[in-house]
């Protein structure tokens, strides 16, 4: 999962999500702060220790913006990862395309969809992306 917390579209802190007037200001729902939906796919996968958390640094030149990783990880449970872009927009983090600055900053700190395939080549097969479809056995 990854978010930016200045996100205008997807609120980082829950709460209504409206698309901006220049994409006809739609409400389309409620959701919870991506903390808490992180937390609550770890508990959904069976973890009870808290996160492993590293902070970035703003290694893209921005001092604005940088990557905060949680990531649950325990033996013979799905691993579940939060990515959280602080100072980032509703973007999607890249290292060679940019965003328009109209929807907030984009960090270039990582890149979304090779941390995306990277997550799901992983040791674990990638376990931690279908969270909500395992079942106990």
């Amino acid at each position: 999962m990854i978010d930016g917390t200045d996100d205008a579209v997807n609120p980082y802190s829950g709460g209504d999500v409206v698309l901006p007037e220049a994409l006809g200001g739609q409400f389309l729902g409620r959701v919870l702060s991506s903390p808490a939906t992180a937390e609550r796919l770890a508990s959904l996968a069976g973890h009870s220790a808290p996160p492993w958390i590293s902070d970035g640094r703003g290694v893209d030149g921005d001092p604005a913006t940088r990557v905060r990783r949680r990531l649950w990880k325990e033996a013979g449970r799905p691993t579940v990862a939060f990515l959280e872009i602080v100072g980032g927009g509703h973007t999607i983090p890249r290292k060679n395309v940019p965003f328009p600055e109209s929807v907030g900053r984009q960090t270039r700190e990582i890149d979304a969809p090779l941390e995306a395939w990277r997550f799901f080549i992983s040791r674990d097969g990638g376990q931690g992306a279908a969270v909500g479809s395992h079942s106990s056995h």
